[in-house]
């Protein structure tokens, strides 16, 4: 009975990797649009997402960074009271982060799109007739040597950005969407960043499901000396 409660928890912990996440939420207003009854001029969204801080560099560049599966559970709508109707979107699994800081600025770049990164569980609405070709964000900033890369490739993204803030990014933040092959755009100011508590999330199960495996291990124990004693 021993060897089975050791077995159970040595599986728990080898299926509880964990892993850095951050917790973040832009709000905004769009300021300029191709498809207005969608998304019109003045309409303000809120995007949410997480970023694993844990992912490593996978550029070999000092000026470039490459965070592959670094932006996760996306979610991104409009707020009531908004003119367009545009349904929204999410995602689910991974997408890439791009730091640069080679252009005569530091940039920080995300782009989700079906056509370049598939199997992403990206599901975001038509504008109408039109179909969704991608989502994206930027974060620009005049001042460069924001970002601390040190090594070639490796670093971690919270050892090269320890945060995305708006007071560091001072050059047309912005969020965007594109429809229609390309065709058509939607853009919007970043007005706010804020930021949540960062947390190690269990990839798989959790301490609950944790507690509960080693509690029912431990009452079988215990119940197995109980029919011995008696």
């Amino acid at each position: 009975m021993k060897k089975l409660l050791f077995a159970a928890v040595v599986v728990v912990f080898a299926t509880s990797v964990s892993a850095d996440l951050q917790q973040y939420t832009f709000k905004g207003l769009f300021t300029s649009s191709d498809v207005p009854s969608s998304v019109a001029v003045g309409d303000s969204y809120t995007l949410t997402f997480q970023l694993d801080t844990s992912t490593t560099d996978n550029n070999a560049s000092l000026q470039d960074g490459i965070f592959m599966g670094a932006v996760t559970d996306l979610d991104f709508s409009l707020n009531a009271g908004s003119s367009g109707n545009y349904g929204g979107g999410t995602m689910t699994s991974s997408q890439f982060l791009q730091l640069s800081d080679n252009y005569g600025y530091d940039g920080v770049n995300f782009y989700a799109s079906p056509a370049f990164i598939p199997g992403s569980g990206l599901s975001f609405s038509n504008a109408g007739s039109l179909s969704f070709a991608e989502f994206g964000f930027n974060l620009y900033s005049n001042s460069q040597n924001l970002f601390n890369f040190s090594a070639d490739s490796g670093q971690t993204l919270d050892s090269v950005l320890p945060a995305l803030n708006l007071s560091s990014f001072d050059n047309n933040a912005n969020v965007y969407m594109v429809f229609d092959n390309w065709a058509s755009r939607v853009s919007g100011n970043i007005t706010s960043i804020s930021i949540g508590s960062a947390a190690k999330v269990p990839d798989s199960i959790g301490s609950t499901g944790l507690f509960v495996l080693i509690s029912m291990g431990c009452l079988m124990v215990f119940r197995q000396r109980l029919v011995r004693t008696e």
